[in-house]
């Protein structure tokens, strides 16, 4: 959860790949309301770029509540009786980072997707960074409150969604076409997933490469850089558990 009346960073490290380096990164940041699977919108709401002129290997973290609190208008929720009532007052919030290699190019592939609901609220000192909904999801310090004897009063509480099936992907083959660069994967996912990429490892050299899956439903098409054995790992983000599965690891030697 995004309390936006407190600050709220969303760390990116500099490495992207393995040790590698990026000499910047972009932020893009999402905003909408409706549905948190089907209603995200295509283009991002706010782009942010930081650079890595000193070519750190550490961390950023830029603050995106000020940002996202222009975007909340909140409204008073009318009650005429004792019952439970849903609430407008709230907007889904995803933040996606995008790299720009060590020699500059940009890559064209999502890291470190993260999608949160966030309201007009803050947190306090204890709570540390970041603060989260509490354990029992009252959204407002628990006490006695005092209201006139015919009066109403809302309580803000989250409720939690439907608990999202565990989330898999297993890569069941993978077939090189002909004598070439190219193969097809041939996967078995859980989930709800907006896209993959795989990370293969030149096991010859320890080198790692990012190699793009074009859909999302078994078999594709992807391409190696290069002849010889590889150590492939698929990954995709689903949406339903806002959570990033790692496939099983498949070997495969290209001639």
């Amino acid at each position: 959860m995004i309390k936006t009346l407190s600050p709220y960073y969303v760390t990116t490290p500099f490495t992207y790949i393995g040790p590698l380096v990026c000499t910047a990164y972009t932020l893009k940041i999402y905003i909408w309301t409706g549905s948190k699977i089907s209603d995200v919108p295509t283009d991002a709401t706010y782009e942010i770029t930081i650079n890595n002129a000193a070519q750190s290997n550490g961390n950023s973290k830029v603050n995106i509540s000020r940002l996202i609190n222009s975007y909340l208008e909140f409204t008073p929720v009318t009650l005429g009786s004792t019952s439970l009532v849903n609430s407008d007052n709230q907007m889904w919030i995803r933040t996606v980072v995008y790299y720009f290699g060590n020699s500059g190019v940009f890559i064209n592939s999502p890291f470190h997707i993260d999608t949160q609901i966030a309201l007009k609220g803050y947190g306090f000192g204890l709570d540390g960074e970041n603060p989260d909904t509490p354990d029992n999801k009252v959204l407002m310090r628990v006490g006695d409150y005092t209201m006139s004897e015919s009066g109403t009063f809302i309580v803000p509480i989250e409720l939690d969604e439907s608990p999202a099936g565990a989330a898999f992907i297993i890569i069941n083959n993978i077939t090189q076409t002909g004598s070439t660069l190219d193969a097809a994967v041939d996967f078995t996912v859980a989930g709800t997933y907006e896209e993959f990429y795989i990370l293969a490892e030149f096991v010859s050299s320890g080198v790692i490469a990012l190699i793009s899956v074009s859909g999302t439903t078994s078999t594709q098409p992807i391409t190696f850089p290069a002849l010889g054995e590889w150590n492939v790992i698929m990954y995709g983000y689903d949406s339903e558990s806002n959570s990033t599965p790692e496939s099983n690891t498949f070997n495969i030697t290209l001639t």
